[in-house]
């Protein structure tokens, strides 16, 4: 083999490991715990008005996602999605979606803004998450199954989360936990 064929085979691996590398990070890997505290100073007063606005519904769970373009609430109470039509609203929605909020899950006192999901891992995923009560009621557990981290930001009740299911099982499985508490691993400064 020449060196002119060993350099194009060493430039070719080169390449393919960058582009692994790039697509890996762009694609798979859950954004860092400084991504998302950004992402929540640059989103906060988008998501406190959705948030005011799910508070108002009459629905106990919402899930907000687009469908046919619009924004629509799924309820378990309804069977058909239930259209947004509050300007304010859809326009903080629009700009949420645009800096890549996926997803919004709502129950009473707490709510989701889903910023990443796995593509490997099923039902993994990472975003921000408010607790009415600042997480310290039980009644929510049955809601945040799966979770397995939580990271305070400054603003009262706003956390940046991580839910993994395989880990979750793990910790129940193996016995790392004994309580619902104890599943959550929270970190604090």
């Amino acid at each position: 083999m020449s060196r002119k064929s060993m350099a194009r085979v060493a430039i070719g691996i080169v390449l393919g490991v960058t582009f692994g590398a790039v697509i890996y990070i762009i694609f798979f890997a859950a954004p860092s715990f400084g991504r998302m505290e950004r992402s929540f100073y640059r989103n906060y007063e988008h998501m406190a008005v959705v948030l005011d606005f799910l508070e108002e519904q009459k629905y106990y769970d919402i899930a907000i996602r687009r469908i046919d373009r619009e924004f629509k609430m799924l309820t378990s109470y309804e069977w058909y999605p239930i259209p947004i039509e509050d300007k304010t609203v859809i326009a903080s929605l629009d700009e949420l979606r645009r800096q890549g909020v996926r997803e919004i899950y709502y129950s009473p006192g707490v709510t989701f803004f889903v910023k990443w999901h796995s593509l490997i891992e099923a039902g993994s995923s990472r975003g921000i998450v408010y607790f009415a009560d600042g997480y310290k009621s039980v009644y929510y557990w049955d809601r945040i199954v799966f979770l397995v981290g939580l990271e305070p930001l400054s603003e009262d009740g706003w956390y940046v989360y991580t839910k993994n299911i395989e880990e979750w099982f793990g910790r129940i499985l193996l016995g790392w936990s004994n309580s619902p508490r104890g599943q959550i691993c929270l970190h604090t400064s």
